[in-house]
């Protein structure tokens, strides 16, 4: 597993939010020491399994929509690693759906 600080993803992608520091350091995952424990955001393997450390920090997070919403918004960010406790295959599974629901097709 990846080890990086929170402040190494910042530098990575600074334009994902014009603010990420206002509600940045209220997140769950803000003391998360990445040095000790590694990286759950960013798994080395796409299994569900994979995800449940980083969902299960999400999952007390008082940002977590916030993080969420970057998570959709930002193309990168959307198909990589954990953001407000949704995978890259949620943010996909979610697109489809709204895609779906905007022309009309119902879901097979």
């Amino acid at each position: 597993m990846a080890t990086r600080s929170m402040a190494s993803i910042i530098r990575q992608a600074p334009k994902m939010t014009d603010d990420i520091a206002s509600w940045q350091d209220q997140a769950a995952c803000y003391p998360w020491d990445f040095k000790k424990h590694g990286d759950p955001f960013f798994p080395s393997s796409v299994s569900a399994a994979a995800a449940n450390q980083a969902q299960s920090i999400c999952s007390t997070c008082p940002v977590k929509s916030m993080c969420a919403e970057l998570g959709f918004n930002d193309r990168d960010a959307f198909k990589y690693g954990i953001y407000g406790g949704t995978t890259p295959e949620d943010r996909s599974r979610v697109a489809r759906k709204s895609a779906r629901s905007k022309i009309g097709r119902p879901r097979k």
